[in-house]
């Protein structure tokens, strides 16, 4: 238990380092594979996205999977999309950040566990490589 702690607070510290965003895990246990899901949570506008969700024989090694992916996010493409959330007036535009291979995966990443008609997204773009 204690090294899955571990792995919950590198990819945490990870995440907080990069983006100031927290993380929020959750965990399947109930089938033969076991299943880890890392959401981030941005302090700016409370809202939630999913950063991954990986399987693997134990906990422990579903969250090495996800801090895999972590680490080697450089070799996906950064996208922004700028959105607002739907019925909200005079609210301001957000801009939230993705790395993914293809705009679907974006948004597929965007709306997960969301309602579509909730959100206005008026820019999906690629952003240059740093």
């Amino acid at each position: 238990m204690e090294f899955k702690y571990q792995l919950e607070h590198e990819i945490q510290t990870k995440v907080r380092n990069d983006n100031g965003c927290s993380v929020h895990f959750e965990y399947d246990e109930s089938y033969f594979v076991k299943v880890a899901s890392a959401y981030t949570i941005n302090p700016r506008n409370n809202e939630t996205f999913l950063l991954k969700t990986a399987t693997g024989n134990t906990l422990e090694e579903a969250l090495g999977e996800i801090l895999k992916h972590i680490r080697l996010l450089t070799e996906k493409t950064p996208f922004a999309v700028e959105w607002v959330k739907a019925g909200e007036p005079n609210s301001k535009r957000d801009v939230s950040y993705f790395f993914c291979h293809d705009m679907l995966e974006v948004m597929q990443t965007f709306f997960k566990d969301k309602n579509r008609v909730d959100y206005i997204i008026y820019k999906c773009e690629t952003r240059p490589i740093s």
